[in-house]
């Protein structure tokens, strides 16, 4: 898979030839909570996530007047390596941290339905039981074999180094969130027939997770009409913003410092 570079594009934390510590599922394993908020945090400020999750991939889509392309990494947000990774979630509480240091975004609503259709792998929704466990390491871990199972029984190889998407709910941008601060909004996990489970929701605080969360970044620059242009920029203008967003403009920097 190719790590997109074009221009500034290249941000700070691909810089670094990310470097993997093993045995980090088994230290997952051990945490729960603010221990492993830290963990994840800190896990991928110092570019030990699956190194796939650094390099950005191309979404491009096309109106009757522009051309917009934007850069996402290729999965939601895993540790570990080819033999043990494990998909991450995480709090919005730590994503916006993220979104801050490494200075990457996350994607709206209509643009998870976008990288739904452009990707190269589509993983299908699996739901597990509901309740205090949700929320907990060991079933984090489990949710992870059980999407691996369902892809062997596809006869899919994973790690496929391409494009994935669908087996998740994503953490989104929306304007409610400048309505209802410190709360996560999340929308996706798209069912075997491309319908989605989770509509747009904003039911949580930004303090909660569970194993159906996932956390795909989005890069700080897009490309439009062949020219660098930033995606808060993007988000903020009154007609490219109708590209990647249902609602309208979006102002980015207001909802990360909520």
């Amino acid at each position: 898979m190719q790590v997109i570079k074009i221009g500034l594009l290249v941000l700070t934390f691909m810089l670094f030839a990310p470097t993997v510590k093993s045995g980090q599922r088994d230290q997952f394993l051990q945490l729960d909570g603010e221990a492993r908020e830290s963990f994840v945090l800190q896990a991928v400020r110092d570019h030990q996530a699956f190194p796939d999750w650094y390099s950005f991939v191309p979404i491009t889509i096309h109106s009757k007047n522009h051309s917009l392309t934007f850069y996402v990494s290729p999965d939601y947000l895993q540790l570990g390596d080819e033999h043990e990774f494990f998909w991450s979630p995480v709090q919005f509480f730590t994503v916006k941290k993220l979104m801050t240091s490494l200075g990457i975004l996350i994607p709206t609503a209509k643009m998870v339905n976008i990288i739904y259709q452009q990707a190269e792998l589509k993983i299908w929704s699996k739901t597990m039981s509901s309740g205090p466990e949700m929320t907990t390491s060991p079933i984090f871990l489990e949710h992870t074999d059980l999407l691996i199972q369902q892809l062997a029984e596809r006869n899919l190889f994973y790690p496929c180094h391409c494009l994935s998407a669908g087996h998740k709910k994503d953490y989104v941008l929306t304007k409610r969130l400048l309505e209802r601060p410190n709360r996560e909004a999340i929308y996706g996990w798209f069912k075997k027939d491309g319908t989605v489970i989770q509509p747009l929701s904003l039911a949580h605080d930004d303090r909660w997770v569970d194993y159906s969360h996932g956390f795909r970044a989005v890069s700080a620059t897009a490309v439009v009409d062949g020219q660098e242009m930033s995606m808060e920029a993007v988000l903020r203008h009154p007609v490219l913003s109708r590209l990647v967003s249902d609602e309208g403009p979006i102002d980015v920097r207001k909802i990360i410092s909520n």
